[in-house]
């Protein structure tokens, strides 16, 4: 019994090889060619970096500067000095509940709407 080297792809190959083309009539290279010309990221845009990412955030406060403005009155708290929401400057800023910072309300409808519960005052 002779040994014999398999010269052709099944004809219903699972990985979807060639049916039944003889090995010598495809070409490898043509294959990695494809390869190398594919999109690695399919079309999805990659994230962006930190660092680009970091200015489309909203401005921060430390939790320090917020409570020297409160001190000094350059900042008021729609609900006190212990309020989440607190205007300074003519902006809004919004307690971050994990880490404690403040952040600047960027979001105009949400402005508005604290604007106008400031100026219903206390009794709302």
């Amino acid at each position: 019994m002779g040994c014999s080297q398999l010269t052709f792809y099944a004809e219903r190959c699972a990985a979807e090889h060639g049916g039944g083309r003889r090995l010598a009539e495809r070409s490898k290279t043509d294959l990695k060619a494809r390869w190398l010309e594919t999109d690695p990221r399919c079309g999805i845009d990659a994230p962006m970096s930190s660092e680009l990412s970091h200015q489309n955030r909203a401005p921060r406060l430390a939790v320090a500067e917020m409570a020297r403005r409160l001190e000094l009155g350059s900042a008021r708290g729609i609900d006190g000095p212990e309020s989440d929401h607190v205007r300074s400057f003519g902006d809004w800023w919004t307690r971050d509940t994990d880490t404690g910072d403040w952040v600047k309300i960027t979001d105009p409808e949400m402005h508005r709407r604290l604007d106008n519960l400031a100026a219903a005052g206390p009794e709302r």
